[in-house]
C-alpha cells in the first residue's frame, strides 16, 4: 500500500471516529410536556406541539402528563432521550418544573391568566406565552370595526390578572382609547358594575371588553349584558372564542400552530441559568371570530370578501 493511501485511510478513520462521537439525534432535541386530557381539548396541545416541531425542524419529542404525575419517571425519560430543553404546556406542566434537571432551559406555554400569577416554583426565572390575547391587538381590531369607540369598560373578577390590565392601559392609551377598569370581588359586585355601565354607556363611543370568559361571569350576568347590548346597540367583545357563540360581537383567539413556533423560538434563545424576572407574553398569533347576527344587528354588514378575513363565523354563513 502506498504511503499516500495509508495517509488517506488514516484521515478517513479519524473523520469517522469524530463523526461517531457526535450525537446527532440529541444535539437540539427538545421535549414538549402537555397534559393528557380528552378530545377535542387535547387537539389544542397537539397543534401547539406540531408548530413547535416545525420550528425546531422536527427534532422534538412529546410527553403526555397524567393526572398523577410521576416526576421520577419523567426525569428518566428526559435523560434517556438526552433532552436539551423543555417546553411545558398547560397548568399541569407547571407542577413538574421544580423537579426538572437544573441545567435544562424551560419555556412555558398555553397557561391561563390564573396560572400566570403562580409564583416561580423553583427560584428560577420563567419565560412563557399565556393563552391571553394581546390587548393591543384586541383594541386595534375594535377600532377597525368601530373607529369612533374611545372608551372601553372592563370588569375584573376575583383574582384577575393585574399584569393584563397594566398592559391594557398602556396599549389603550397608545391608541387614544380610555380604559376604565372596575375590580369586583364577587359576581354580585360585577353585576352592579355592569348595570352601572349599561345605564350610562354611549353606544357610539363606548364598548365593553370581556377580558375573562363570559362563563366566569355566570349565565345570568352575561345574559343581562348581552341583552342590553342588543337593545342599546353597543359593542361587547371578548378574549375568548366561546363567547362569540353566546352573542358577543367578536373575539380574538390563539392560532395554536403559530404559537407553537413562537414558543420554540423563545426556547432556542433561552439560557439555562437566565436570571431575568419571570416574564409572561400575551398571544400575538391570533385569529378572528365574529358573530354575524350581532354584527348585522349593530349595523355592520360584511360581504364575501370581508368574510375571507374571518377565521370563525357564527352562525355559519
Amino acid at each position: 500500500m502506498s504511503k499516500s493511501s495509508q495517509t488517506m485511510r488514516a484521515c478517513l478513520a479519524s473523520i469517522c471516529a469524530q463523526l461517531a462521537a457526535i450525537d446527532f439525534c440529541s444535539a437540539d432535541t427538545i421535549a414538549v410536556l402537555y397534559p393528557e386530557i380528552r378530545e377535542p381539548y387535547n387537539q389544542v396541545f397537539l397543534r401547539i406541539a406540531k408548530g413547535i416541531a416545525q420550528q425546531n425542524q422536527d427534532d422534538t419529542l412529546k410527553y403526555a402528563l397524567k393526572k398523577q404525575i410521576n416526576s421520577d419517571k419523567l426525569n428518566v425519560w428526559l435523560g434517556v432521550n438526552r433532552i436539551e430543553g423543555v417546553i411545558a404546556l398547560g397548568s399541569r406542566s407547571l407542577q413538574v418544573l421544580p423537579s426538572l434537571p437544573a441545567h435544562l432551559p424551560v419555556v412555558v406555554g398555553a397557561v391561563t391568566a390564573r396560572s400566570d400569577q403562580r409564583p416561580n416554583p423553583n427560584g428560577k426565572s420563567l419565560l412563557g406565552v399565556s393563552l391571553t390575547p394581546s390587548p393591543r391587538l384586541l383594541f386595534i381590531q375594535l377600532q377597525r370595526f368601530k373607529p369612533k369607540v374611545s372608551t372601553v369598560y372592563v370588569v375584573g373578577l376575583l383574582d384577575f390578572d393585574k399584569g393584563l390590565i397594566a398592559q391594557a392601559e398602556q396599549d389603550a392609551a397608545s391608541l387614544n382609547i380610555k380604559l376604565k377598569f372596575m375590580p369586583a370581588p364577587d359576581l354580585q359586585q360585577a353585576a352592579q358594575h355592569y348595570r352601572g355601565i349599561i345605564a350610562s354607556i354611549n353606544p357610539n363611543t363606548d364598548a365593553i371588553w370581556l377580558a375573562q370568559s363570559g362563563r366566569q361571569l355566570g349565565r345570568a350576568v352575561l345574559n343581562e349584558v348581552l341583552e342590553s347590548a342588543w337593545v342599546r346597540n353597543f359593542v361587547v367583545f371578548s378574549s375568548h372564542i366561546a363567547d362569540v357563540k353566546r352573542g358577543v360581537f367578536f373575539a380574538l383567539y390563539p392560532n395554536n400552530h403559530l404559537m407553537g413556533g413562537r414558543l420554540a423560538m423563545l426556547l432556542q434563545n433561552r439560557q439555562p441559568n437566565d436570571i431575568e424576572p419571570t416574564h409572561w407574553l400575551f398571544v400575538e398569533n391570533l385569529q378572528l371570530a365574529v358573530n354575524l347576527r350581532t354584527a348585522d344587528h349593530i349595523g355592520l354588514h360584511f360581504g364575501t370578501e370581508d368574510m375571507l378575513e374571518f377565521d370563525f363565523m357564527y352562525p355559519p354563513p
